[in-house]
């Protein structure tokens, strides 16, 4: 597993995603630590009956996963989102209120997924160094990222090449200035062993005891 840290070129404004967001995870977390027997389920119909129709569902669902796995790090012991150093700097006024929420404040866990393309809600063109943020169907955010080295554009070009065929998952953590990818360098190798692959072209084999069956079929850009 491979994640890199990079700072947003242009100006974004996910101020009320990440407000939303955050109390997605702490409300869930509050939930699950108050009562440790309830159940992934009973926490996600908790969490989507107070925050179904104000954040977007994936995201929601994203930070209940969050949440558990908070939880679950720190079985029964209250955990203290930002850390008890950074209380204890705003408890000796050493920060103003505003600096401490947003030192404390959780990224966007945008969680990866292969059927979609690696993730469901982005759209990666690591080619020309953007991506699309799809929060819901007349909400899309261009992020620009920075002009990649070398070396890490290769290898952000063959991850392209396998989110387009569905065969990587990849992670995206974002605020206002900064994103995180997260993925799996070993899935980069099918890459190399494959070049120039169709993302429109798919090859079936149906094995028979007496013959062998090939089907090909491509795809147009409607998918059709």
């Amino acid at each position: 597993m491979k994640t890199i840290k990079l700072p947003i070129q242009n100006e974004i404004n996910l101020n009320e995603e990440l407000r939303l967001y955050n109390d997605v995870v702490r409300f869930a977390y509050n939930r699950v630590h108050k009562d440790n027997s309830l159940k992934e389920i009973q926490i996600r119909k908790l969490v989507n009956d107070k925050f179904f129709s104000k954040l977007n569902s994936w995201l929601i669902q994203c930070g209940i996963k969050e949440a558990l796995q908070i939880q679950k790090r720190n079985k029964n012991n209250k955990v203290i989102f930002g850390g008890k150093s950074l209380l204890k700097r705003y408890q000796k006024k050493l920060i103003s209120k505003d600096e401490y929420k947003k030192e404390r404040q959780l990224l966007l866990n945008i969680q990866g997924e292969k059927l979609y393309k690696g993730n469901r809600l982005i759209d990666f063109h690591f080619d020309e160094n953007y991506i699309i943020l799809k929060l819901s169907k007349q909400k899309h955010i261009k992020i620009e990222l920075p002009k990649f080295r070398r070396g890490l554009q290769r290898e952000l070009n063959k991850l392209n090449e396998l989110i387009n065929l569905k065969q990587t998952t990849v992670t995206i953590k974002l605020n206002n200035d900064y994103i995180y990818i997260t993925y799996e360098e070993k899935d980069l190798e099918l890459v190399k062993k494959y070049k120039d692959l169709k993302s429109n072209r798919i090859l079936g084999i149906d094995l028979n005891p007496n013959a062998l069956g090939l089907s090909i079929i491509e795809f147009n850009s409607n998918d059709e």
